[in-house]
């Protein structure tokens, strides 16, 4: 059995288990509407805990915009202040994915 399977499955019995407790009244109800960038950080933490380096900074990307995502929706700051963020997280991406691609000898 793969790993990714095994997150996969473990990531659907909890959201399944969610959604019972909030049909039984066992969980305060939940604005799903304004979580829906955990989504984003629930696929980022699949990529940092799966075995290799391929997709660990993209796993830390997809958190970083579900953050912003998070912090609009809950009226932290606004998205109409905080797009310079996207501008950042893209600079680190490259940054990044260039430092590792020297580093396993595919330098572009």
């Amino acid at each position: 059995m793969k790993q990714k399977d095994v997150v996969t499955g473990v990531l659907l019995i909890g959201i399944g288990l969610i959604f019972l407790a909030s049909n039984l009244g066992a969980m305060p109800e939940v604005n799903f509407a304004r979580l829906w960038p955990l989504i984003l950080v629930i696929i980022g933490a699949g990529k940092l805990i799966a075995p290799g380096d391929e997709g660990r900074w993209s796993g830390v990307t997809l958190i970083l915009i579900a953050a912003i995502f998070l912090a609009h929706n809950y009226r932290v700051i606004r998205l109409h202040d905080s797009w310079p963020l996207f501008i950042v997280i893209a600079g680190l991406s490259v940054m990044f994915g260039a430092r590792r691609s020297r580093r396993g000898g595919l330098s572009s």
